[in-house]
């Protein structure tokens, strides 16, 4: 009786084995497709980083704007609140990773690919970055944020060229407002655990933190109630539009190397292009294609 517990979990460790070495095969078919959209979604974080020292650099401190969301939330949480306010922000993109870790050791009816998220992710941050860096740079307002007021100590904008370009600082900047970049990177992770997890209840918790988060923002005055408006209809319109204009991509394997239903006969033919199928629902994989064809 002593053996079975034993013989039960070398199977264990043999299956999660097995799905591990699965998934990177898949995950590596796709990534030498899609690497270009990761790179320069990499790079990107750095042109929206030298964006945000320069509308810093051209920022006057000056009194805040009157907000509706300021009178709400009176007086602002300051202190361990814009801790809390953090811990919000990075929640979703750790509850993603978790999501991630998990698709090298569960096996799924449908096959999510790690690669897959990350690519729609960045091409949605790039899009939306992009939107955010035009407006902030075209109207400069007066950060509300208490280390941008005028007369603070800490205020301390870039003073050179050098400084521009290379100072990395993502969280005490002043002017990048329009539109919020915590709401952008929270609802991303958010609208990409909608598209791609299966829990109902897990897609409306992280609704709700997303939601808590934009009311975070505003009590701690990171941005005015505008940004974070703005941003919860801004990224979810990229986010379609993505879906429409950039599809998910599925590699298409030998049925040698995976043991997966093949795709309908219907996406053979998109399969074989080495391009996509639309929908998170749809990421089951190709075997071989003359197999597909003769079904």
């Amino acid at each position: 009786m002593r053996a079975q517990p034993k013989r039960y979990a070398e199977d264990f460790w043999s299956d999660r084995k097995a799905i591990f070495l699965e998934q990177c095969r898949y995950e590596w078919a796709a990534l030498k497709q899609t690497w270009p959209y990761i790179a320069f979604g990499v790079f990107w974080q750095y042109f929206h980083s030298v964006a945000t020292n320069l509308v810093y650099y051209l920022h006057q401190p000056r009194p805040t704007l009157r907000d509706l969301g300021f009178e709400l939330f009176s007086p602002p949480v300051t202190g361990g609140g814009k801790v809390v306010s953090e811990v919000f922000f990075f929640l979703p993109m750790l509850f993603l990773m978790l999501f991630g870790v998990s698709m090298f050791l569960v096996r799924r009816e449908r096959r999510v690919l790690f690669v897959t998220v990350l690519t729609r992710v960045m091409v949605v941050l790039v899009a939306c970055q992009f939107l955010r860096i035009i407006t902030f740079l075209v109207t400069v307002l007066p950060s509300p944020n208490e280390h941008c007021r005028p007369g603070s100590p800490k205020y301390d904008p870039p003073t050179s060229a050098k400084e521009i370009f290379f100072r990395m600082d993502a969280f005490t900047g002043c002017g990048d407002l329009v539109f919020s970049s915590h709401t952008i990177f929270c609802l991303t992770f958010t609208l990409a655990a909608w598209r791609y997890m299966r829990s109902l209840a897990f897609k409306v918790f992280m609704w709700m933190l997303a939601v808590t988060l934009g009311g975070l923002v505003v009590a701690t005055r990171k941005h005015y109630s505008i940004d974070v408006v703005i941003a919860f209809y801004t990224v979810p319109m990229v986010w379609v539009m993505a879906g429409i204009h950039f599809k998910d991509y599925v590699p298409v394997l030998r049925a040698s190397d995976a043991h997966f239903q093949p795709l309908s006969s219907s996406d053979v033919e998109s399969a074989s292009s080495g391009r996509s199928v639309d929908g998170g629902d749809e990421l089951e994989m190709g075997l071989e294609m003359e197999a597909l064809k003769s079904q």
